[in-house]
């Protein structure tokens, strides 16, 4: 785990918890994966915010009916000209609170497909960030609806992860199998 980095609140002069008037204790802390998304300036608040939200409103819901910000992000995401930064940092924000989106995985799963299989998707290959994607969505598989559209998808993506990952260097390769 020599990539988490741990941001602790109390270190911080300007919280999100404070500015919400949030009990804060010694012992409460952000893991976040060292990676340019996370470094975004927004990135470790609004994963302060998510948690709040998602502790104080998530029991208030039923089943169909989503929260204002899932709702929110996710007309974000389907939006035509959503750009590619937009993207990654929604589904980082997803990868980094797999908890609270655990229940909502069913309608960012077919945006994260094609986000996956996509020309530009944020690199070459199977990179880090597609391999989080991968690791997230097979975790969740289970709560998904197989019906023929996500199948689809679902074909789609897996022949897009066996074409690609092969590499020339055998421990990437070796890497890329494993994982």
């Amino acid at each position: 785990m020599d990539n988490i980095e741990t941001f602790t609140k109390k270190e911080k002069l300007y919280s999100t918890s404070d500015q919400l008037g949030l009990p804060m204790t010694s012992s409460q802390s952000i893991k976040l994966e060292k990676d340019y998304v996370n470094y975004h300036p927004c990135m470790e608040s609004l994963v302060e915010i998510i948690d709040f939200l998602h502790i104080n409103f998530a029991d208030t819901r039923t089943n169909d009916i989503l929260p204002g910000y899932i709702q929110q992000i996710l007309s974000e995401l389907k939006r035509e000209d959503c750009h590619i930064n937009t993207m990654i940092f929604f589904f980082k924000l997803i990868v980094n609170k797999p908890e609270v989106f655990e229940k909502y995985i069913h309608v960012f799963f077919p945006l994260m497909l094609k986000y996956c299989v996509a020309k530009n998707n944020g690199g070459k290959g199977f990179h880090y960030f597609l391999r989080d994607i991968t690791c997230l969505l097979t975790n969740y598989s289970p709560n998904l609806d197989y019906n023929k559209e996500n199948v689809e998808l679902i074909s789609n993506f897996v022949n897009y992860l066996i074409k690609i990952s092969g590499d020339t260097k055998n421990i990437i390769f070796k890497t890329n199998l494993s994982k």
